[in-house]
């Protein structure tokens, strides 16, 4: 997700639709950098991007810091009892 590049592909894409690993039963990684490093890479890739975030991460503040997209519309989702999510549709600056 952070490597990924044009040359990769091979084509041009015009979106990416990604839901991020959320932490509570993922291996040990730092998911706030993670974030933000694939953030940054799918701005090089294509101009919108459909990303689903867990509730509790400060999903505003990664997109903010990533100072490559901007929000144009987002929604919650309500999966169980502890976790909804913040589906956020980007659009590159």
């Amino acid at each position: 997700a952070v490597k990924l590049s044009k040359k990769d592909i091979g084509e041009k894409i015009t979106a990416i639709v990604t839901d991020v690993p959320y932490g509570k039963n993922t291996a040990k990684i730092e998911h706030y950098s993670l974030y933000i490093n694939f953030l940054k890479n799918a701005a090089k890739l294509c101009n919108k991007l459909l990303i689903m975030f867990p509730d509790f991460v400060d999903y505003k503040k990664i997109i903010k810091q990533s100072k490559r997209w901007k929000i144009k519309y987002e929604c919650s989702y309500y999966l169980h009892k502890s976790l909804s999510k913040r589906i956020v549709l980007l659009e590159k600056r």
